[in-house]
Protein backbone atom coordinates (compact mmCIF):
# COMPACT_ATOMS: atom_id res chain seq x y z
CA UNK A 1 0.00 0.00 0.00
CA UNK A 2 1.26 3.53 -0.71
CA UNK A 3 2.58 5.41 2.28
CA UNK A 4 0.46 8.35 3.35
CA UNK A 5 3.07 9.94 5.59
CA UNK A 6 0.67 9.77 8.55
CA UNK A 7 1.75 7.53 11.37
CA UNK A 8 -0.51 5.84 13.86
CA UNK A 9 -2.36 8.15 16.26
CA UNK A 10 -0.41 8.91 19.43
CA UNK A 11 -2.19 9.01 22.75
CA UNK A 12 -2.41 12.51 24.26
CA UNK A 13 -0.22 13.39 27.22
CA UNK A 14 -3.29 13.93 29.38
CA UNK A 15 -4.66 10.53 28.41
CA UNK A 16 -1.33 8.92 29.19
CA UNK A 17 -0.86 10.75 32.50
CA UNK A 18 -2.30 9.21 35.62
CA UNK A 19 -4.93 11.30 37.37
CA UNK A 20 -3.62 13.46 40.23
CA UNK A 21 -3.64 11.76 43.58
CA UNK A 22 -4.93 13.27 46.80
CA UNK A 23 -1.52 14.58 47.83
CA UNK A 24 -1.21 16.48 44.55
CA UNK A 25 -4.74 17.84 44.95
CA UNK A 26 -3.92 19.03 48.44
CA UNK A 27 -0.73 20.69 47.22
CA UNK A 28 -2.72 22.39 44.43
CA UNK A 29 -5.20 23.72 46.99
CA UNK A 30 -2.35 25.11 49.08
CA UNK A 31 -0.82 26.74 46.02
CA UNK A 32 -4.22 28.23 45.20
CA UNK A 33 -4.45 29.78 48.67
CA UNK A 34 -0.92 31.16 48.36
CA UNK A 35 -1.69 32.56 44.90
CA UNK A 36 -4.77 34.33 46.23
CA UNK A 37 -2.76 35.84 49.07
CA UNK A 38 -0.15 37.17 46.65
CA UNK A 39 -2.94 38.51 44.46
CA UNK A 40 -4.38 40.47 47.39
CA UNK A 41 -0.99 42.07 47.96
CA UNK A 42 -0.74 43.08 44.30
CA UNK A 43 2.11 40.66 43.57
CA UNK A 44 0.51 39.44 40.36
CA UNK A 45 3.62 37.85 38.81
CA UNK A 46 4.19 35.78 41.95
CA UNK A 47 0.51 34.84 41.98
CA UNK A 48 0.66 33.63 38.39
CA UNK A 49 3.76 31.54 39.11
CA UNK A 50 1.93 29.80 41.97
CA UNK A 51 -1.11 29.20 39.79
CA UNK A 52 1.02 27.58 37.11
CA UNK A 53 2.63 25.31 39.71
CA UNK A 54 -0.81 24.23 40.84
CA UNK A 55 -1.96 23.55 37.28
CA UNK A 56 1.06 21.31 36.69
CA UNK A 57 -0.09 19.23 39.64
CA UNK A 58 -3.80 19.27 38.76
CA UNK A 59 -4.29 20.33 35.13
CA UNK A 60 -7.63 21.97 34.44
CA UNK A 61 -8.41 22.70 38.10
CA UNK A 62 -11.32 25.21 37.76
CA UNK A 63 -10.40 27.52 40.64
CA UNK A 64 -6.81 27.78 39.45
CA UNK A 65 -7.91 28.51 35.88
CA UNK A 66 -10.36 31.19 37.04
CA UNK A 67 -7.73 32.81 39.25
CA UNK A 68 -5.21 32.78 36.41
CA UNK A 69 -7.61 34.68 34.13
CA UNK A 70 -8.41 37.16 36.88
CA UNK A 71 -4.80 37.82 37.79
CA UNK A 72 -3.81 38.27 34.16
CA UNK A 73 -6.41 41.03 33.80
CA UNK A 74 -5.18 42.65 37.00
CA UNK A 75 -1.57 42.44 35.88
CA UNK A 76 -2.45 44.08 32.57
CA UNK A 77 -4.27 46.86 34.42
CA UNK A 78 -1.31 47.29 36.76
CA UNK A 79 1.06 47.70 33.81
CA UNK A 80 -1.32 50.14 32.15
CA UNK A 81 -1.69 52.16 35.35
CA UNK A 82 2.09 52.31 35.78
CA UNK A 83 2.38 53.74 32.28
CA UNK A 84 -0.37 56.31 32.92
CA UNK A 85 1.26 57.39 36.18
CA UNK A 86 4.58 57.90 34.41
CA UNK A 87 2.85 59.93 31.72
CA UNK A 88 1.11 62.21 34.24
CA UNK A 89 4.30 62.68 36.26
CA UNK A 90 6.19 63.63 33.10
CA UNK A 91 3.58 66.02 31.73
CA UNK A 92 2.63 67.60 35.04
CA UNK A 93 5.52 67.59 37.53
CA UNK A 94 3.75 68.47 40.77
CA UNK A 95 6.70 70.36 42.24
CA UNK A 96 6.53 72.76 39.27
CA UNK A 97 2.79 72.76 38.58
CA UNK A 98 1.50 76.02 37.14
CA UNK A 99 -1.95 77.50 37.59
CA UNK A 100 -2.77 76.86 33.94
CA UNK A 101 -1.98 73.15 34.34
CA UNK A 102 -4.10 72.45 37.42
CA UNK A 103 -7.27 71.20 35.75
CA UNK A 104 -5.39 69.31 33.02
CA UNK A 105 -3.35 67.51 35.68
CA UNK A 106 -6.48 66.36 37.47
CA UNK A 107 -7.97 65.11 34.22
CA UNK A 108 -4.77 63.14 33.59
CA UNK A 109 -5.29 61.07 36.74
CA UNK A 110 -8.94 60.33 35.94
CA UNK A 111 -8.39 57.17 33.83
CA UNK A 112 -6.13 55.73 36.54
CA UNK A 113 -8.86 56.01 39.16
CA UNK A 114 -11.34 54.43 36.78
CA UNK A 115 -9.08 51.40 36.55
CA UNK A 116 -8.22 51.43 40.25
CA UNK A 117 -10.38 53.76 42.40
CA UNK A 118 -8.17 53.15 45.44
CA UNK A 119 -4.84 53.76 43.67
CA UNK A 120 -2.63 55.27 46.36
CA UNK A 121 -0.23 57.11 44.07
CA UNK A 122 -2.95 58.74 41.97
CA UNK A 123 -4.89 59.84 45.06
CA UNK A 124 -1.75 61.24 46.65
CA UNK A 125 -1.04 63.23 43.48
CA UNK A 126 -4.58 64.61 43.45
CA UNK A 127 -4.22 65.64 47.09
CA UNK A 128 -1.08 67.56 46.16
CA UNK A 129 -2.99 69.33 43.39
CA UNK A 130 -5.79 70.24 45.81
CA UNK A 131 -3.20 71.58 48.24
CA UNK A 132 -1.73 73.65 45.44
CA UNK A 133 -5.13 75.24 44.77
CA UNK A 134 -5.28 76.17 48.45
CA UNK A 135 -1.79 77.65 48.23
CA UNK A 136 -2.68 79.65 45.11
CA UNK A 137 -5.72 81.05 46.91
CA UNK A 138 -3.61 82.00 49.92
CA UNK A 139 -0.98 83.68 47.72
CA UNK A 140 -3.68 85.71 45.98
CA UNK A 141 -4.97 86.91 49.35
CA UNK A 142 -1.48 87.91 50.46
CA UNK A 143 -1.09 89.87 47.23
CA UNK A 144 -4.37 91.72 47.89
CA UNK A 145 -6.32 90.00 45.10
CA UNK A 146 -9.46 88.55 46.73
CA UNK A 147 -11.22 88.09 43.37
CA UNK A 148 -8.59 85.61 42.17
CA UNK A 149 -8.50 83.97 45.59
CA UNK A 150 -12.27 83.54 45.50
CA UNK A 151 -12.00 81.83 42.11
CA UNK A 152 -9.44 79.32 43.41
CA UNK A 153 -11.53 78.64 46.51
CA UNK A 154 -14.61 78.04 44.38
CA UNK A 155 -12.73 75.44 42.34
CA UNK A 156 -11.29 73.81 45.44
CA UNK A 157 -14.77 73.66 47.02
CA UNK A 158 -16.02 71.72 44.02
CA UNK A 159 -13.01 69.44 43.79
CA UNK A 160 -12.42 68.78 47.49
CA UNK A 161 -15.30 70.10 49.64
CA UNK A 162 -13.72 68.74 52.82
CA UNK A 163 -10.26 70.18 52.25
CA UNK A 164 -8.90 71.13 55.70
CA UNK A 165 -7.75 74.62 54.63
CA UNK A 166 -11.07 75.74 53.18
CA UNK A 167 -12.58 77.15 56.43
CA UNK A 168 -9.56 79.31 57.30
CA UNK A 169 -9.10 80.50 53.73
CA UNK A 170 -12.76 81.50 53.50
CA UNK A 171 -12.40 83.42 56.75
CA UNK A 172 -9.31 85.19 55.41
CA UNK A 173 -11.18 86.02 52.22
CA UNK A 174 -14.03 87.62 54.18
CA UNK A 175 -11.52 89.59 56.24
CA UNK A 176 -9.78 90.81 53.08
CA UNK A 177 -13.11 91.86 51.55
CA UNK A 178 -14.02 93.76 54.74
CA UNK A 179 -10.62 95.45 54.75
CA UNK A 180 -11.05 96.53 51.14
CA UNK A 181 -14.49 97.97 51.88
CA UNK A 182 -13.13 99.91 54.84
CA UNK A 183 -10.24 101.25 52.76
CA UNK A 184 -12.59 102.27 49.92
CA UNK A 185 -14.93 104.00 52.36
CA UNK A 186 -12.01 105.82 53.98
CA UNK A 187 -10.80 106.94 50.55
CA UNK A 188 -14.28 108.28 49.71
CA UNK A 189 -14.45 110.18 52.99
CA UNK A 190 -10.99 111.59 52.39
CA UNK A 191 -11.95 112.71 48.91
CA UNK A 192 -15.10 114.35 50.27
CA UNK A 193 -13.14 116.09 53.01
CA UNK A 194 -10.64 117.49 50.53
CA UNK A 195 -13.34 118.62 48.08
CA UNK A 196 -15.56 120.40 50.63
CA UNK A 197 -13.06 123.17 51.60
CA UNK A 198 -12.47 123.89 47.93
CA UNK A 199 -16.21 124.31 47.38
CA UNK A 200 -16.46 126.60 50.41
CA UNK A 201 -13.45 128.66 49.37
CA UNK A 202 -14.66 129.26 45.83
CA UNK A 203 -17.29 131.93 46.71
CA UNK A 204 -14.71 133.72 48.87
CA UNK A 205 -12.25 133.78 46.00
CA UNK A 206 -14.92 135.09 43.63
CA UNK A 207 -15.92 137.80 46.10
CA UNK A 208 -12.30 138.86 46.58
CA UNK A 209 -11.79 139.03 42.84
CA UNK A 210 -14.87 141.16 42.37
CA UNK A 211 -13.79 143.47 45.19
CA UNK A 212 -10.45 144.05 43.47
CA UNK A 213 -12.17 144.79 40.18
CA UNK A 214 -14.56 147.44 41.61
CA UNK A 215 -11.91 149.99 42.71
CA UNK A 216 -10.16 149.61 39.43
CA UNK A 217 -13.38 150.27 37.56
CA UNK A 218 -14.16 153.34 39.68
CA UNK A 219 -10.65 154.78 39.13
CA UNK A 220 -11.04 154.35 35.39
CA UNK A 221 -14.31 156.29 35.48
CA UNK A 222 -12.75 159.23 37.31
CA UNK A 223 -9.90 159.46 34.88
CA UNK A 224 -12.34 159.73 32.01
Amino acid sequence: RPETGIGPAQPSRDAASPPPNEIQRQQARELLAQARARQQHGAFDDSLDLVEQGLRLVPGQPDLLALRDQVKIQADNQNRIAGLLRDCATRFPLDRLTEAQGEAAMICYGPILKLDPANVEARASLDRIFNQYAEWANSALLQGDPTTAEDYLARLSLLKPDHPRLPSLRQNLRAKRDQQRREEEAARRQATTETKPRREEEPIRRTAAETKRKPATAETGRNQ
